[in-house]
């Protein structure tokens, strides 16, 4: 059993491989698991351990599967930048958009605009599409317009080591 920041307590389910959340106002649902036994992303088989993190994320041991699952919010849900890149569904090529940005736009995105480019993503853009968004952007043109290749690399990419600006 592990117990989150809101009150509700995770139990583990051995025998229906699930893990089940009862609220403080005693509603109870599943969380994960409950797909038949399995090794699928949305199976268990045998969970014994739970554990949450900080960041609400739910680790199960998936004992039979020799394996630990983390279940977390969807990156649409989240309500941080660092809740976004922990969702369960930010994925390895989801970092490499967000480097694209902050290479476009000289900054960290906000919450709202990383959702949204991760939302243009998902909608099947790769990321030269998106990159050509980027460019477009007003956002973009304030920041770079009337710049050389040269200016803009180097505003928007740091120094190899060692080496001074001039």
């Amino acid at each position: 059993m592990a117990l989150d920041a809101d009150g509700s307590l995770y139990i583990t389910d051995l025998s229906n491989n699930r893990i089940q959340k009862l609220t403080s106002d005693g509603i109870v649902t599943t969380v994960a698991g409950g797909n038949g036994e399995g090794s699928a992303n949305d199976q268990l088989d045998s969970p014994e351990g739970l554990a949450i993190d900080d960041n609400g994320l739910l680790y199960i041991g998936d004992t039979s599967n020799h394996r630990v699952q983390r279940l977390g919010s969807n990156y649409l849900e989240a309500t941080t930048l660092e809740e976004l890149t922990l969702a369960t569904n930010f994925e390895p090529t989801d970092a490499d958009l967000l480097r694209l940005y902050i290479t476009f736009f000289n900054r960290q995105p906000d919450l709202g605009g990383a959702k949204y480019w991760l939302g243009i993503r998902r909608d099947g853009y790769n990321l030269l599409e998106i990159s050509g968004f980027m460019s477009d952007s007003n956002e973009f043109s304030n920041n770079y317009s009337g710049t050389t290749d040269e200016q803009y690399v180097a505003r928007s990419q740091p120094l190899p080591k060692g080496q001074l600006a001039n």
